[in-house]
C-alpha cells in the first residue's frame, strides 16, 4: 500500500518590501554648540517656570553635551534614531550607529515595517540585540526627578514615548501623534544656600541665577548625590525640567518632566489617519504596548544604579 501523499507546505509569509535609499533618509549631525543652545533655550523659556523671583533659589542644568543628534527626516523612525542617540550615552561614544542599519535589523526581527516602533518591549529587545546593552521597562508612575539625575550620572539612557505636538512639545492626543525621545539632561531649582556650600561654579556663562554643571566633575557628582540636594529638588519637583533629543528637530528640547510623563500616560490608540496594516502593532493598540512604558538602558559593562 502506497504511503499517503504529504500535504503541500504552507505558503511563505509575504516579504516586506525592500527599502531603497532616499534623499530624505535619516542623517547624523555634528554636536551643536551646547552653550549657545542652552543660553537660548533658557532665555526663550525664562520661565523655566521658576519662581526665581525668590532670591533664595537658583537653577542648575546638567546634560550629556557631546551627543551627535540623529534626525529621522521623512521616515517614521523616531524610536530608532532615539535608540542611536541613546547608544552614545550608555557607551560614552560620539560615534552614532547608522539608523538605516538599525531599521533593517528591526524589520528582520519583526518589530517594524517602515521604521516605526510602537511597543516599548520591542524597543528594549532591539536595543539589547543592537546596542550590546541591557535594560528594563519603567512605568511612568515610578519615575521621580531624582531618578532622572541618578540615571544621568550613571550614563543610563531613558527613552520616553509621548504625543508630539507641532512644535515637538508633549501634549495629550490619545496616542495619535506618538513619538519617541531620549532624555539627555535635566534643569532644576535648588536652594542658593545649599548650592553655595559646595563652592561650585558654572562651566560657562548663562543668564543670571542659572548654572551649568559638568557631570564629569567629581565635585559636581558629589553635589548631585547629596541627600540635602535630593530632598531640596523633590520639594520643588513641579519645577523640574528635562532636556531631550528627538528625531524631528536638530534643536535641544526642554520640557517639564510632569508634562512629558502625562503625555506618555495618554497613549491609547494609533489614530484614525493611520492604517494599522502599515505598522507592527503587537497588541492591536497603544494602550497595551506603549502607554506609560518608558525604556531604561545601560551598558553591560556598567552596573545598574
Amino acid at each position: 500500500m502506497a504511503a499517503p501523499v504529504p500535504p503541500p507546505p504552507p505558503p511563505c509569509p509575504p516579504s516586506l518590501p525592500s527599502l531603497s535609499p532616499q534623499e530624505d533618509d535619516p542623517i547624523i549631525i555634528d554636536p551643536p554648540n551646547i552653550q549657545s543652545e542652552l543660553y537660548n533655550i533658557i532665555e526663550r523659556d525664562h520661565a523655566v517656570s521658576l519662581d526665581t523671583n525668590s532670591s533664595e533659589i537658583i537653577t542648575v542644568s546638567i546634560l550629556h553635551q557631546s551627543l551627535r543628534p540623529a534626525l529621522q527626516r521623512n521616515r517614521p523612525m523616531c524610536g530608532l534614531v532615539a535608540l542611536c542617540m541613546a547608544d552614545q550615552i550608555i557607551h560614552n561614544d560620539t560615534i552614532c550607529k547608522d539608523p538605516m542599519e538599525v531599521l533593517e535589523m528591526s524589520r528582520e526581527a519583526g518589530f517594524s515595517r517602515q521604521g516605526e516602533i510602537l511597543s516599548s518591549d520591542h524597543l528594549l529587545q532591539l536595543a539589547k540585540g543592537v546596542l550590546n546593552c541591557t535594560g528594563s521597562i519603567v512605568n511612568v508612575e515610578e519615575i521621580r526627578s531624582v531618578d532622572i539625575i541618578r540615571w544621568l550620572l550613571a550614563r543610563q539612557a531613558l527613552l520616553i514615548p509621548y504625543d508630539c505636538d507641532k512644535d515637538h512639545t508633549p501634549f495629550q492626543c490619545y496616542g495619535h501623534a506618538a513619538h519617541w525621545c531620549v532624555i539627555i539632561g535635566a534643569n532644576f531649582t535648588v536652594s542658593r544656600e545649599i548650592y553655595k556650600s559646595f563652592n561650585l561654579t558654572s562651566s560657562f556663562p548663562l543668564p543670571p541665577d542659572h548654572y551649568y554643571l559638568d557631570m564629569v566633575d567629581e565635585s559636581v557628582r558629589k553635589f548631585l548625590r547629596d541627600e540635602r540636594v535630593k530632598q531640596d529638588i523633590l520639594q520643588r519637583e513641579d519645577q523640574f525640567h528635562v532636556f531631550a533629543r528627538q528625531g524631528k528637530s536638530r534643536h535641544l528640547c526642554m520640557w517639564k518632566l510632569s508634562r512629558l510623563l502625562q503625555s506618555c500616560s495618554n497613549l491609547y490608540e494609533l489614530g484614525p489617519h493611520r492604517d494599522p496594516k502599515d505598522y507592527v502593532l503587537p497588541a492591536g493598540n497603544l494602550k497595551e504596548c506603549l502607554k506609560s512604558q518608558t525604556v531604561l538602558l545601560h551598558s553591560k559593562l556598567c552596573p545598574s544604579y
